[in-house]
Parts: structure tokens; sequence; C-alpha cells
């Protein structure tokens, strides 16, 4: 299922009748969004077939939010997600079709 923001970005552009509070609540959401697309850090991971690796992740990635080859979040068709791994002690990580079929690991 595709990522939606649409309410996040929309805050930026609605009118000031809503309470300073939720404006800057929101801002605050798509902030914290963006900083965990970006935020890299090693993490140890099971990829299948092969025994732990440490890895360079985004806390996205680490997640399973985006995948682990070109980091875009899941989507269909060809955006759409396989399992790869797992985080030790954390999540299942991901990497899309277009990745796979292009021999990235």
């Amino acid at each position: 299922m595709p990522l939606d923001f649409t309410e996040v970005i929309n805050a930026a552009t609605e009118d000031e009748s809503r309470p300073r509070r939720v404006r800057f609540s929101r801002a605050r959401v798509w902030s914290s969004l963006l900083a965990r697309l970006q935020t890299i850090g090693i993490y140890p991971v099971a990829l299948d077939g092969a025994a732990v690796q440490r890895m360079k992740l985004t806390e996205a990635q680490a997640d399973g939010l985006t995948c682990l080859g070109c980091n875009h979040p899941c989507g269909i068709g060809t955006a759409a997600f396989v399992p790869a791994g797992r985080v030790v002690g954390g999540s299942q990580v991901f990497r899309c079709i277009t990745c796979i079929e292009r021999g990235e690991r």
C-alpha cells in the first residue's frame, strides 16, 4: 500500500483558523517522517540464505517501510516488496521487484 502524506503536506496550506497546537503537531509528524527516511544506522541483518551482516540502513529501511536497494516506499507492480530478511531482534526487511530484477544487493 503506497504511503499517503496528503494530510501532512496540506497542513502548511491550511488556513490559520486551526489551533496553533494542531498545526505544529502536524509539522512535527512531517519532520519526524523525513528524519526516519534520512537517518542512517548500522544494523545486524540476517538476509535470507546468508549469514548475519552489518548493513548501513535508514530507519525506514530497518523498519521495513522502504526497499533495501533503492530506498523507495512499497508500491504496486514492480514497486511491490518481497521479504529479503530480518533485522536481528527487529522487523522484517524487504526489496522491491525492480531491484531484484536488476540484481542489486
